[in-house]
């Protein structure tokens, strides 16, 4: 998942949530001055005053707070509820599902599936010509699948990161370090 799609999930959420959890805007009622006997200027609230006839009515919408304050009220609303319900975000449910299918891929007991030994492919390796026909760009590679993983492993070599993935114990420690990375 790119940093792009994360974005977009994240404010897919939170809109999502918004709709369910949020509140309306509120309405703010506009004050108006008036001059007292006295001559100093005074609020009054202009829900009191009386409307000329032949002025048109003020449309409702007119007095809602502004769109931003309202978005910045109900997201802050809707983030402190979903923390005080202990619920993961889309984003960290995503990366938990993906750490626990590498980890059934490496320390489980799937060796005979496809996608272990498609895991485990290598096409400068794995190849039936004299010269192997994948090859990747000169520019600067995609990330692939288990980069983000592999990257948790900065204390094995590079030849040891299989060693270390095939250890249940680095799966249950690094768990909550892969799901929480931002």
């Amino acid at each position: 998942m790119t940093k792009l799609m994360e974005s977009a999930l994240k404010r897919t959420q939170r809109k999502m949530l918004r709709m369910v959890l949020g509140h309306g805007r509120r309405l703010i009622q506009a004050s108006i001055v008036e001059p007292d006997s006295s001559g100093e200027d005074v609020q009054s609230n202009a829900s009191n005053t009386v409307q000329p006839e032949d002025e048109p009515l003020e449309d409702p919408r007119d007095n809602l707070e502004p769109w931003v304050e309202w978005i910045k009220r109900v997201t802050h609303h809707v983030e402190e509820r979903i923390k005080r319900l202990g619920i993961r975000s889309w984003t960290e449910e995503a990366r938990l599902r993906k750490w626990k299918w590498a980890r059934d891929l490496f320390v489980g007991e799937h060796a005979e599936r496809w996608s272990t030994k498609a895991l485990h492919w290598n096409p400068q390796v794995h190849f039936d010509r004299p010269k192997p026909a994948a090859r990747r760009r000169p520019t600067r590679p995609n990330l692939r699948w288990l980069d983000d993983i592999v990257k948790i492993t900065r204390e094995a070599p590079e030849d040891a990161t299989h060693e270390v993935l095939g250890r249940p114990d680095f799966w249950t420690q690094y768990q909550d370090l892969y799901v929480k990375v931002a």
